[in-house]
């Protein structure tokens, strides 16, 4: 009686070798290839931090000679309380000395009472109707100004009160020039003058029609 023979049975195959000599092989190279690599990584982490490593101390170095550089320039401050009274006396004496020099300069600057602000409040008193100031200057004390005026005769009696004033006596204001205005610089129908005043030393009065 003939009997079938299945050649395909799993049973007949030759068995699989999974620890072969070319299964070790390829195995033992993955490994020395990853140690390699690990071997390699570590290396440059190392070399890296020894690089920051000296980084750092370079700094350190560099910040410790500029405190100690600090330090010794520096005053060596007293320890007890007695001198560090004595100290503080000395330096308050010294501040006191720089604001009397300060005020005493102030004062030579501008005197009391001879102020731009005090200026300004007497020409805004005295001002007359008439009159009105476009530019007013106050140099070193001296002041003078310039306007417009519809009554050229109220200069004089204005300028002489300014005069009597104690801020303005020593300086014997009076008139540089008086000048028409043209018709059209000047409203319609209404005359007006310009006019500039300015200290003793400097006038020069002129008066043009």
């Amino acid at each position: 009686m003939p009997h079938q023979v299945n050649l395909y049975s799993p049973i007949l195959l030759a068995p699989r070798r999974h620890f072969s000599a070319r299964a070790m092989a390829r195995a033992l190279a993955v490994l020395l290839l990853g140690v390699g690599l690990l071997c390699g990584w570590l290396l440059w982490r190392g070399e890296q931090q020894r690089t920051e490593l000296q980084a750092s101390a370079a700094f350190a170095a560099a910040e410790r000679q500029r405190l100690n550089t600090l330090l010794a320039g520096q005053r060596a401050l007293p320890q007890d309380g007695a001198a560090l009274q004595q100290e503080l006396a000395r330096e308050e004496a010294l501040l006191a000395e720089a604001r009397q020099r300060h005020q005493a300069t102030r004062r030579g600057l501008v005197r009391e009472g001879r102020s731009p602000a005090a200026l300004l409040q007497l020409l805004a008193r005295t001002l007359p109707a008439p009159v009105w100031l476009a530019r007013v200057q106050v140099d070193d004390g001296e002041l003078r100004f310039s306007g417009h005026t519809l009554q050229p005769e109220a200069l004089r009696p204005w300028l002489a009160q300014l005069g009597g004033h104690p801020l303005t006596s020593a300086q014997r204001l009076g008139v540089v020039s008086v000048e028409k205005e043209s018709a059209a610089e000047a409203r319609a129908g209404t005359e007006r003058w310009q006019f500039t005043v300015a200290p003793a030393g400097a006038r020069r009065e002129e008066t043009r029609p």
